[in-house]
């Protein structure tokens, strides 16, 4: 007999359905780490006031599973919506998709009947090792998070609260919807930091892909001797051979040095063929300058994916069009720290691929979905104010939902040269799912009237209901299942805790709301 999962109905309860609850426990109760600490240790079990945790089947991924009768959008070209269609995975991979897609006898079955079932979402950059402070950030200008991220909480990490930070911030991605990041592990300081992050990706169960980075700062300036270490060398190609969930690239920045000596790093990467992730097209910062070094050297290659490049002239746009690199827009980041505007007019019309990111959750949501809704309100600002000023009429909007979904998904699988993969939902690829629950308040006839629409500009967190990375189910019924979500916490805590409580408490208070 099959397994049938019961579908949910329209949530008449409470719909805030949170992280870590679910099969994985509650936070054991502790004191404050430091006296006097205002933080201090939760009390009682996490999530004790959001909705009861369901019942989770054994999913066992030796069997096939099937998501039956979901609104699909798969994001191949062509293909837009598919109705009452359901998919079929076997070992990870999805092996059939139609109306009629036989149910095997030994098949578990998910009831996607008021879903919309779409691929897992990629984030093309996100300071992981930054998660346990959330919200610090809120009133922060970049010089503050230099100031305070980099300088205050970021030099005080351990090697164990590199492996802390980043297993919650993982688990915290993947409760998001995102089933492959790319963590812009710049925060390092040597090699055992690194492999404890490495082995957190490792124990978070998503698909990672970590770009190995150094501190900034005099590191900056030393790249060719940290990126050409023997040691370094091994395990990123111990890494890349060990599988696809946990793949390794380098996280490279330019010195600003017009001699660019650093480029012996960057050569070094080239000729192992390990991609490279770098940040560029910064306001007052990587800018034109650094694209005609790259150039100079032989250095623009299809698998450098640019952070933000909000800043460039049309020469740079044309020479990342031309190597076919791809782009990497954090809108909400742009829109805080000031790297510039979005350049979503400027990818199009260079014909760029364009994924999206989240950057740090240190001073913004670092969820894709709200990444979707930022980069359209920014595209559509940018025309109209256009539009004002010429005294027209506000054109038809040039840049559409399905444009943000797609970079949301299979333009994060082009940047990292996965399209063969994952990004879409089809035939042969590996079934990274996320599973929108349709039927809450905030959703309800969105799906009928239209889907794209309805994910990209009335889906949250809390509409994420079900997750599957490479056929494991990750998160079902709005509950996080198969990882030990709580120890994550308590693990993000105890970084959290110990690293403020070493703080002088009048300077917590300034971090918070800076001057």
């Amino acid at each position: 007999m099959t397994n049938d999962v019961s579908k949910r109905s329209m949530t008449t309860g409470p719909t805030r359905r949170g992280l870590l609850t679910g099969a994985v426990g509650v936070v054991a109760a502790g004191a404050a780490g430091t006296a006097g600490f205002e933080i201090g240790r939760r009390t009682e079990g996490y999530g004790s006031a959001r909705s009861v945790v369901p019942d989770v089947p054994d999913f066992d991924r030796r069997r096939p599973l099937v998501i039956k009768g979901g609104t699909i959008l798969p994001m191949t070209p062509g293909r837009e919506v598919l109705r009452r269609v359901s998919v079929l995975i076997r070992d990870g991979v999805i092996a059939a998709m139609g109306v009629d897609v036989p149910v095997p006898a030994d098949a578990q079955v998910i009831d996607a009947s008021d879903m919309i079932v779409m691929p897992g979402m990629i984030d093309t950059h996100r300071h992981t090792w930054q998660t346990p402070f959330k919200a610090f950030g809120a009133n922060w200008n970049f010089n503050n998070y230099l100031e305070y991220m980099r300088a205050q909480f970021g030099s005080r990490f351990t090697t164990q609260d590199f492996y802390n930070a980043n297993l919650f911030g993982y688990v915290d991605a993947i409760d998001a919807g995102v089933t492959t990041l790319v963590d812009w592990s710049h925060g390092l300081r040597n090699i055992e930091d690194g492999e404890a992050a490495l082995q957190a990706a490792a124990d978070g169960g998503g698909r990672v892909r970590f770009a190995w980075g150094y501190a900034t700062g005099e590191e900056i300036s030393t790249v060719p001797d940290w990126v050409m270490n023997p040691e370094l060398t091994r395990i990123i190609e111990r890494t890349n051979d060990g599988g696809d969930l946990v793949t390794a690239q380098l996280a490279l920045d330019w010195s600003g040095d017009l001699s660019f000596p650093d480029r012996r790093g960057w050569r070094w990467a080239a000729e192992r063929g390990i991609p490279i992730t770098t940040h560029a097209g910064i306001y007052l910062y990587q800018e034109d300058a650094f694209f005609r070094l790259l150039d100079q050297y032989d250095l623009l290659l299809p698998t450098t994916t640019y952070v933000h490049s909000a800043t460039l002239k049309a020469e740079s746009y044309h020479r990342i069009a031309a190597s076919d690199g791809s782009v990497s827009i954090a809108p909400e980041s742009e829109f805080n720290f000031g790297q510039g505007y979005p350049p979503t007019h400027q990818l199009v019309q260079f014909g760029i691929n364009g994924s999206l990111s989240s950057d740090t959750v240190t001073y913004q949501s670092g969820d894709i979905l709200n990444a979707i809704r930022a980069v359209i309100s920014a595209d559509r600002i940018a025309e109209n104010r256009a539009a004002h000023q010429r005294r027209q009429p506000i054109p038809i909007h040039r840049f559409g939902v399905d444009q943000a979904l797609e970079w949301a998904t299979i333009g994060g699988a082009r940047a990292l040269q996965m399209d063969h993969l994952i990004g879409t939902l089809e035939v042969g690829k590996r079934a990274d799912v996320v599973i929108v629950d349709s039927g809450t308040p905030a959703m309800a006839l969105a799906d009928e009237n239209f889907p794209q629409g309805a994910v990209a500009l009335h889906a949250t967190r809390d509409e994420i209901d079900t997750v599957l990375i490479d056929g494991v189910v990750k998160k079902y019924r709005g509950h996080l299942v198969g990882v030990d979500a709580a120890r994550a916490l308590r693990l993000a805590e105890d970084t959290r805790d110990r690293i403020v409580g070493e703080l002088d408490q009048r300077l917590v208070g300034r971090i918070r709301r800076p001057k």
